[in-house]
Formats: structure tokens, C-alpha cells, sequence
């Protein structure tokens, strides 16, 4: 199924249900991760978090004492942990759509339904790599770009210059401000 070879990723595991804990693993572990560090709450997730950087972390939204939505906010936020870039894909059964919002508005790069799966997790993983989204930092928010996709502007400002004319910036850096 992989295109990848996953097997040097380290990646955090963080749900209070043992089950689903174990059912991540195996997932991860079938698609070549290797290195698998799984904690049942987000203390011990900070805890792993301040001792060594990952390159994934995988968590629900259902924790104690912080729970998934608290727990993604530290990470982006805290000097205390090593990388707050790490690609985060949280894991909730709760797909209301003020629920995706949250955890988009808080930081998480990918966002998975239970059920899971091996591809849809699959998937989740290939988005942070093929299409990984600039980080955006101001006054209120920091991670990647909420946007997904880009939209050509249909507004009566619309540039009517032709596409040789539109002046070309250089590229951006990984943090805009």
C-alpha cells in the first residue's frame, strides 16, 4: 500500500482507550512505521514530547487532564516542546462540524473519523508529505494554513490584466507572519 518507506518515522500514539490504542499500533506498524511510542493521556504525551522530537503524532480528541484539542494548542504553542511543526492527525468519532473546526482552529493537520482504517490513515499520512501546508503565525493562531485548497477570486475586483502581466513573487517561507 505504501509508496513511502515509513519505517524511520517516530510517532507518538495518544488515546485513553487501550483498544483504539492497539488498533492505531497495528495500523501504523502494517503501513512501516517502526518506531511507535504510546502513551494513554496527554500528560505522559507532553512527558515524551519534552524528552524527544517526533515526526508524527496521532492522538484523540478524548484525553485527560488536557484533552486533544488543549493537548494540539500546547504543541504548537509551548517553548517546551521540541518541534512544533510535528504533522498532528487527530483521531475522534465526533464529526460535527463544529468539532472539525476546533481542532482545525487549534493546529491538527489532518483530521480522522472513527472508524479508521488503514487507508484512510494511509491518506492522512501521504497529505502531510505530498501536501504539506505553510505554516501561519499571528496574534491568534499558529499552524498550518487553515486553507486547503486554492480558489480563484470571482469578485467584481477581479484582475483583468492577462497572466504574462501579473507580476511574480518569489516564494514564500515555510512561516509567513
Amino acid at each position: 500500500m505504501s509508496g513511502y518507506q515509513l519505517d524511520r518515522i517516530q510517532a507518538l500514539c495518544c488515546d485513553e482507550n487501550q483498544h483504539m490504542l492497539h488498533l492505531i499500533a497495528v495500523i501504523l506498524r502494517g503501513l512501516g512505521v517502526r518506531q511507535l511510542t504510546m502513551v494513554r493521556d496527554s500528560a505522559s504525551a507532553l512527558q515524551e514530547l519534552s524528552t524527544r522530537p517526533f515526526d508524527l503524532i496521532v492522538t484523540s480528541m478524548q484525553l485527560r487532564p488536557l484533552d486533544g484539542i488543549e493537548l494540539v494548542q500546547f504543541i504548537r504553542t509551548s517553548a517546551d516542546v521540541g518541534d512544533n511543526f510535528v504533522p498532528i492527525i487527530m483521531v475522534t468519532s465526533q464529526s460535527f462540524p463544529a468539532t472539525v473546526a476546533a481542532a482545525r482552529d487549534t493546529g491538527v493537520t489532518e483530521f480522522l473519523v472513527k472508524p479508521i482504517s488503514a487507508r484512510n490513515m494511509y491518506l492522512r499520512i501521504l497529505e502531510t508529505i505530498d501536501n504539506a501546508r505553510p505554516f501561519i503565525k499571528n496574534q491568534s493562531y499558529f499552524g498550518p494554513d487553515r486553507r486547503r485548497r486554492e480558489e480563484a477570486y470571482k469578485g467584481k475586483e477581479r484582475r483583468t490584466e492577462s497572466s504574462d502581466s501579473v507580476k511574480r513573487y518569489p516564494p514564500v517561507s515555510p512561516v509567513m507572519e
